[in-house]
């Protein structure tokens, strides 16, 4: 991570196997929070909005164009946590959200792992729509959890560091 120091320029920061841990920890709180804030049984043009971005982040997963599924994916998760009706969380979840990028980037190398994250927001669409919230925090929380499985595996931190699923730097296992 590069953090800007004025009139000094820039730091490069790592994050140590405990810092990726603990703000992982908090954005699932964060993403468990904001979705059990959402009204439901949901606006019909919350849903509606959800799901056009889904179906573009689908098709630019489908064209494996990672600078729009990137994009597209902030923005349906800037949409999902904002009907959460708190500012202040959302501001929140953003702020952890550009901290968790250097590990969350890692996902994008991996074409399984950019095709379960979509499916995960055409799941939490799909709780959305049968109003069921419980489901809907499981899913939030669940869907943060691969980026740090990735960055764990690609630091040696992971038990399961040599599963070719999470690690695709690593040469694949004969079954």
């Amino acid at each position: 991570m590069v953090t800007r120091l004025a009139n000094k320029g820039a730091l490069v920061r790592d994050f140590s196997q405990e810092d990726v841990e603990q703000i992982c920890v908090v954005r699932e709180m964060l993403h468990a929070k904001a979705a059990e804030l959402i009204p439901l049984p949901v606006d019909p043009e919350l849903l509606r909005r959800l799901t056009e971005i889904h179906e573009a982040h689908s098709r630019e997963v489908q064209r494996n164009n990672l600078r729009e599924v990137h994009r597209l994916n902030i923005e349906f998760h800037r949409a999902l946590f904002a009907a959460s009706g708190n500012k202040y969380l959302l501001k929140t979840i953003e702020e952890y959200s550009d901290m968790s990028l250097v590990f969350r980037s890692q996902l994008m190398s991996n074409p399984a792992m950019v095709r379960q994250a979509r499916d995960q927001h055409g799941a939490m669409v799909k709780a959305l729509r049968q109003g069921d919230r419980k489901k809907l925090v499981r899913l939030c929380t669940e869907h943060t959890r691969p980026s740090r499985d990735v960055y764990f595996a690609l630091r040696g931190w992971s038990k399961n560091g040599s599963d070719n699923r999470l690690n695709p730097f690593l040469p694949k296992r004969a079954s």
